[in-house]
């Protein structure tokens, strides 16, 4: 009975919290441990309305992304430094680039690397040929964020839900010198996804 009663006690101090941060909300404790578990409840509902993308803003197709950057280069790092060079292109310290294509409203933060994430994607080389697509598929994919290529793992770390980026991927942070399947060594990739959620 004392385990029962704690538990009421410290789920009914989070709900108030949470309803504290509510708009026009008067926190009042639920009376009951059933009550305040079944509030705990609609409250993680409603927080999972901001880790998951609604489907209106879900994009079913890649012409919004950006495809404008240059199609040639003699060497990854003066390729780099020009694309970087363009409107809307973001470097970071890892030397992984972006460009936000579609800014999300939603209010949710970013994935850690420990958590699950569901995108859609489009694959392609420097020279605009796809190598692999999500959306020519029709299956979005999901995956462990610190499971996948370090230029993902970063990149899509810094997006939220029904964000749409392009990532501008060095060979040192995807296949590096060993290359995949069909990905070449050495090989810099390109990258349009859009974050559709994230799990625990």
């Amino acid at each position: 009975m004392f385990v029962k009663t704690k538990t009421a006690i410290i789920i009914g101090g989070l709900l108030l919290s949470l309803s504290a941060c509510k708009q026009n909300a008067e926190p009042t404790a639920p009376k009951t441990e059933a009550e305040a578990l079944s509030r705990f409840e609609a409250a993680k509902q409603d927080l999972a309305k901001f880790r998951e993308c609604p489907q209106d803003q879900i994009l079913s197709d890649v012409s919004s992304y950006d495809a404008d950057w240059p199609r040639e280069y003699e060497d990854q790092q003066s390729w780099f430094d020009a694309n970087g060079k363009r409107e809307g292109v973001v470097t970071t310290a890892s030397g992984l680039q972006y460009k936000i294509n579609k800014k999300s409203n939603i209010k949710a933060n970013p994935p850690k690397p420990t958590q699950k994430v569901r995108v859609n994607y489009h694959g392609v080389f420097i020279d605009g040929k796809k190598f692999d697509s999500s959306y020519e598929r029709g299956q979005d994919i999901s995956f462990p964020l610190n499971g996948v290529i370090k230029g993902w793992t970063e990149g899509v770390g810094l997006m939220r839900p029904c964000d749409a980026w392009t990532f501008y991927i060095p060979s040192d942070l995807a296949y590096g010198d060993n290359g995949r399947g069909s990905i070449p060594p050495k090989t810099p990739l390109i990258f349009h996804v859009q974050l559709l959620g994230i799990e625990d």
